[in-house]
C-alpha cells in the first residue's frame, strides 16, 4: 500500500530531524501517549513544507526501550 498526505510529510520531516536516540512526535499523537511518557521536551520546529512552526515532543529512545 501507500501512505500519501500531510500526516506521512510531517512525520518524514520529523524522522529526519530527529537526533541521535530521539523519536520526534506532533502533538497529537503525544497526547495519546503521553501517560506512557509524561515530562518530554516540546519544540516548536520549522518544516519544510510546513506554513507555520510545528509542536514536537521529543521522547528519549532509551525511555522507550525500558518501558
Amino acid at each position: 500500500f501507500t501512505a500519501l498526505g500531510d500526516v506521512t510529510n510531517t512525520s518524514a520531516r520529523l524522522t529526519a530531524v530527529a537526533g541521535a536516540g530521539e523519536i520526534l512526535v506532533d502533538a497529537e499523537t503525544y497526547a495519546t501517549v503521553l501517560d506512557l511518557y509524561p515530562g518530554a521536551e516540546r519544540r516548536e520546529l520549522d518544516l519544510k513544507g510546513k506554513q507555520s512552526a510545528v509542536e514536537a515532543y521529543v521522547i528519549p529512545l532509551s525511555v522507550v526501550t525500558s518501558a
